[in-house]
C-alpha cells in the first residue's frame, strides 16, 4: 500500500533512527508498507546499515549505487523500484520528520492529489537551489499543478505520478 524511499549519503548514523520512526508513523495508517533505502554511493558505512537493517525488516528493500549521482537520481532509482500504490520521498536525515506521514495519507484521501511538505531554504547553496528548482519545475509539468521552489523532497505521489515521472527513462 505504502512505500516510503530515501536516498542515502554518508547516513549511517542516522539510519536506525530514520527506520523506528518510518515505522511507527507508518503503522498509525497501515501494517502494509515497504521502505526503500537507496544508497547515493556513501562512502562511509551506510550500505552495512541498510543491510543490516533488511536482515532484520522484511520491508526493507536497500539498492546500492555505484556512485554517487545526486540526490535526485537516487529518487528516481527508488520510485521506480518500488511496489505499492502510495509514494512517499523523504530525505534521510531526518530534516524531513516522519511523524507527518499520516497526516501526508490523510490529506492525499481528501483531496486524491499529491501533498508535498514546504521547507525553508536559507542555508542552501545556489547549485541546490538550481537542481531543486529543476526537479520541482518537471513535477509541476507532469502533474498539471504548480509547484513553488521551496518545496524539498518530502513528498508524497500515487502510481498515475509515479508513471509520468518514469516517461523521463524514455526521453
Amino acid at each position: 500500500m505504502i512505500s516510503v524511499i530515501s536516498p542515502v549519503f554518508n547516513s549511517e548514523i542516522c539510519l536506525d533512527e530514520l527506520v523506528n520512526r518510518i515505522i511507527k508513523s507508518t503503522k498509525k495508517i497501515t501494517n502494509n508498507f515497504q521502505i526503500v533505502l537507496v544508497d547515493d554511493g556513501s562512502k562511509d558505512d551506510s550500505w552495512n546499515k541498510i543491510i543490516q537493517l533488511k536482515k532484520k525488516f522484511k520491508f526493507i528493500k536497500g539498492i546500492k549505487l555505484k556512485k554517487n549521482y545526486g540526490q535526485h537520481h537516487a529518487i528516481y532509482v527508488g520510485i521506480k523500484n518500488c511496489s505499492n500504490e502510495i509514494i512517499i520521498v523523504m530525505d534521510c536525515d531526518l530534516q524531513d520528520n516522519p511523524k507527518f506521514i499520516p497526516l501526508m495519507y490523510k490529506v492525499y484521501k481528501k483531496k486524491n492529489k499529491p501533498v508535498i511538505i514546504q521547507h525553508s531554504y536559507e542555508n542552501f547553496n545556489f547549485s541546490s537551489r538550481i537542481i531543486s528548482n529543476i526537479f520541482w519545475i518537471f513535477l509541476s509539468v507532469i502533474s498539471f499543478r504548480k509547484f513553488s521552489s521551496y518545496l524539498g523532497n518530502y513528498l508524497l505521489i500515487d502510481n498515475k505520478i509515479k508513471k509520468k515521472y518514469l516517461l523521463i527513462d524514455n526521453l
